[in-house]
């Protein structure tokens, strides 16, 4: 099985994904305290994109393999000298490896980004109710992402593919120039694979997510629609307004906290 990520997002709240993208303050603010860390190895260390790296961990006995049960759930990471922080898991379920995505900022975050191979991070078991799969599957679902909110919502994409949904999955998803090469090569094997893929890099008419769905043949169906959602606090509030206001209700919207 191939191995996803972990991607760790400076933001509000860092995830183990793309970069600070993920993480924000809603899910800061709805977990309960800290659990027990516990150590896990740095297997490799890869310069994604311009300030994004991804870790490789090896978890296979680690805590969160066992408890890590729903696409959209996060862990907390730390390391000596800095608070930990909570990072979405960008990987399928019951990995024996996970990614982290981490996006270079001041403190944890640049700390994570310069760990060398071999050295030791703690981290948590997976936290979270995640997204409701049981819901989304054989259901029409889109996705709506931006920068490294991708992490939770990778898994998502992952799991309908998975379950032979692919045709009733549509991606929508934002990131800047310098990030466009992370995870291209998932988002080409998604389209193959059946799902419908659009990207853009927040530039000129149309830059935004809900602007690239509200262009879409999708729009039609908004209301047979499931929509799942992560990105920025101000990205966040954005998507739920741009649906409210084409009649979705809040049931029908779904984040990862």
């Amino acid at each position: 099985m191939r191995s996803w990520s972990v991607w760790l997002v400076p933001c509000a709240f860092p995830f183990v994904s793309l970069t600070a993208a993920m993480p924000n303050d809603a899910i800061q603010q709805s977990v309960s305290p800290a659990e027990s860390l516990v150590p896990v190895q740095v297997q490799q260390n890869v310069a994604e994109a311009a300030g994004l790296h991804r870790l490789v961990l090896a978890v296979d006995a680690h805590p969160v393999r066992a408890t890590h049960a729903v696409a959209g759930q996060y862990v907390q990471v730390g390391l000596q000298g800095h608070e930990p922080r909570y990072y979405a898991l960008a990987s399928v379920p019951g990995a024996a490896e996970v990614e982290l995505l981490v996006g270079r900022a001041e403190g944890l975050a640049a700390a994570l980004c310069d760990l060398p191979v071999g050295s030791t991070l703690w981290m948590s078991g997976a936290q979270g109710a995640g997204y409701p799969m049981g819901l989304l599957r054989g259901r029409q679902v889109v996705v709506m992402s931006s920068g490294t909110g991708l992490a939770s919502v990778r898994p998502v994409i992952e799991g309908l593919v998975a379950d032979g949904c692919a045709a009733m999955v549509g991606v929508y998803h934002s990131r800047p120039p310098e990030q466009a090469g992370v995870c291209a090569a998932d988002f080409e094997r998604w389209r193959v694979q059946g799902v419908r893929v659009e990207q853009t890099d927040g530039a000129g008419a149309g830059r935004y997510v809900q602007d690239l769905y509200a262009a879409s043949e999708e729009r039609a169906a908004a209301l047979q629609t499931e929509f799942v959602v992560c990105g920025s606090p101000l990205m966040q509030r954005a998507v739920t307004d741009y649906l409210h206001g084409v009649g979705v209700t809040d049931a029908h919207i779904h984040f990862n906290y």
